[in-house]
């Protein structure tokens, strides 16, 4: 293998050991997440406030450690996915969510607001096809 070029792992133990068979599953596991977060498409939403570069993410950085895809997407898109939410949409989500959940200092407002933002940016993962979503416009909220 070393030959080859090719990564292994060596697990020593006999064919009934159990243990054995676990640890060659964690590492099975372990190189799958490995190859799904190289699959991943990772949209990044806004920009992050002046003078906070401590907050920056290197697309160049991301790719070379971990191949994913960065796709930077306008806020324009989740705003117009925004408007076209419907009230009925959300107070569906608010009635099943403050059954299940005790509220204390949220009014009803910033509830409603949450979740027509949370549909919204799901709208947006699933037009473009995201594993995951940074948004960076929260002062544009």
């Amino acid at each position: 293998m070393r030959k080859l070029g090719r990564d292994y792992k060596i697990v020593v133990g006999s064919i009934d050991d159990e243990r054995a068979y676990k640890k060659i599953a964690v590492y099975v596991k372990a190189k799958q997440a490995i190859l799904h977060i190289k699959e991943a498409n990772i949209g990044v939403i806004g920009n992050v406030f002046r003078g906070m570069y401590d907050l920056e993410l290197s697309k160049t950085f991301l790719k070379s450690a971990f191949d994913v895809n960065v796709i930077y997407i306008q806020s324009g898109h989740l705003l117009a996915e925004w408007e076209q939410v419907e009230d009925s949409e959300v107070k569906e989500v608010a009635d099943k969510l403050l059954k299940r959940f005790k509220k204390r200092d949220v009014t009803d407002d910033d509830v409603m607001r949450a979740i027509k933002l949370a549909i919204a940016m799901q709208r947006v993962a699933e037009r473009f096809r995201l594993n995951a979503m940074c948004f960076l416009d929260q002062h544009f909220l």
